[in-house]
């Protein structure tokens, strides 16, 4: 999602007032995403929290996410 939305890791985390390492650790599953900054997050790279969710639930149901 951000790299579609074309942030690098520090302008995301400029965005949304967190360290790049924690944006890191995120994106590598070694940290979880708190829920508003999970919004934030979506709403930084252009994406509709609920629309992201969805797709997600859709993968889910397709067995490609365990």
């Amino acid at each position: 999602m951000r790299l579609a939305a074309e942030l690098t890791q520090q302008q995301l985390a400029k965005e949304l007032g967190v360290g790049q390492s924690y944006i890191s650790k995120i994106e590598r599953g070694e940290n979880f995403i708190d829920v508003m900054l999970f919004v934030r997050w979506c709403l930084a790279c252009q994406e509709t929290p609920g629309a992201l969710l969805d797709s997600l639930f859709v993968i889910k149901q397709a067995g490609e996410l365990s």
